[in-house]
């Protein structure tokens, strides 16, 4: 079979697979990026940084809190007691949304208090709906796990083109979109849950995924970091072009969502190499449909956005790029977790994000928007090479991929 009837092939088993998840994330992407567009245009470069630095902050505190809950959520079904771990994971989750919102308005409460106060709650509501999604998931609730993806992103456009038709504030609309919307998510996980396990079993159990996911969201500090180095007009451009361009990510997501459980309950190792081959031939030809998207990014971007945004077209087509490239890093990291050696991702990841930080700050302080672009780009590169050298020295071969040595 040549490579493009097999790209073919393994597309058409995958969109039956997986054909109305990614009808539900595509809706769910538009939305989102609906949403931040009107934000951003509403907020200029200057506001939307405040909201990127502060949103920033609170994702990387709230996966320090999270202790690896959803990457545990996704493998309930291979845990002895998932209904009890599921209420743990839950409890646990809700009182660090809690800790992180306080702390998000507690630092930025010298800044524009509507920001502030607006990212403090989109913050905790990310937080609640993640894990949500992730328990449905992990339990293959896959219906309800998708329709909370889409309530998740139909509910707060909701309240905002409402509150644009009326003339509310946009911060006002939103802030009570996110929180309704995650306690729509709790609503739906009522029946997914039994009497919680002790607080510390389920953090015990899921250290080396806390290490991993935690590790990972340290990229979140990059608009912190190139706030000190390159400036508030740089920073907004650079958050508003990233949140334009991560509805991208969410293709990826949903392939991995729903790999990450099959691959986790897959009772022999052909079943798992077939998984993952389908995963990874679909990741590829949607790396390649990137790549030549990158051009239109690039224009278009700044087009939607308006013209204070012009200059960071650049970035625009980098994040388009990266997105690509990080979801051919996420099938190993899918792979690795299903397999329970999280700690190769951890260590993987505590390698090559301080490197890739550093290259991005070291070429945003010299180049501007463009040395940026180049460290996006970075950033993906190493992390994806390193994870293909770590699933290789786990003995798993490219030919007969995941199959051990």
């Amino acid at each position: 079979m040549g490579v493009i009837e097999r790209v073919v092939h393994e597309g058409r088993v995958v969109a039956a697979q997986f054909g109305a998840p990614l009808l539900a994330r595509i809706a769910a992407a538009a939305m989102q990026a609906v949403i931040i567009i009107l934000l951003a245009r509403n907020l200029g470069p200057g506001g939307f940084g405040t909201f990127a630095v502060s949103i920033g902050i609170g994702t990387v505190l709230g996966s320090l809190l999270g202790f690896g809950s959803s990457a545990q959520a996704l493998r309930l079904l291979a845990t002895p007691e998932p209904r009890r771990l599921a209420a743990t994971l839950l409890l646990l989750r809700l009182a660090a949304a809690a800790i992180v919102a306080g702390f998000v308005v507690a630092v930025g409460w010298s800044g524009p208090r509507d920001v502030v106060l607006m990212a403090a709650i989109y913050v905790a509501s990310e937080i609640v709906c993640d894990l949500c999604q992730s328990l449905m998931l992990g339990m293959q609730h896959v219906v309800m796990a998708h329709v909370a993806i889409v309530q998740r992103r139909v509910v707060p456009l909701a309240l905002l083109l409402a509150g644009i038709a009326f003339a509310w504030s946009p911060s006002l609309t939103l802030s009570i979109g996110w929180a309704l919307s995650a306690a729509i998510a709790l609503f739906f996980c009522r029946s997914l849950v039994a009497r919680p396990l002790p607080a510390w079993t389920a953090v015990r159990s899921g250290l080396h995924f806390w290490s991993s996911m935690a590790l990972l969201n340290l990229q979140n500090l990059d608009v912190v970091l190139l706030q000190a180095v390159a400036g508030q007009t740089l920073v907004g451009q650079y958050g508003a072009a990233a949140r334009v361009v991560n509805p991208l990510n969410l293709f990826t997501a949903t392939i991995l969502s729903i790999l990450t459980p099959k691959l986790a309950a897959a009772s022999n190792a052909n079943d798992r190499a077939d998984t993952f081959r389908q995963g990874r031939v679909i990741l590829l030809a949607y790396f390649a449909c990137l790549i030549a998207a990158a051009p239109l990014s690039y224009w278009l971007g700044p087009w939607i956005l308006g013209e204070a945004y012009r200059a960071a077209a650049p970035l625009f087509a980098a994040f388009t790029i990266a997105a690509g490239i990080s979801g051919l890093s996420q099938i190993h990291v899918s792979l690795l977790y299903a397999l329970d050696r999280a700690g190769a991702v951890a260590i993987v990841r505590a390698v090559a994000i301080p490197a890739g930080l550093g290259i991005l700050l070291l070429s945003a302080h010299f180049a501007g928007i463009t040395g940026a672009a180049a460290g996006i780009i970075a950033m993906q590169v190493l992390p994806m090479w390193l994870l293909r050298r770590a699933v290789h020295r786990k003995g798993f071969h490219r030919r007969d991929c995941p199959v051990p040595a």
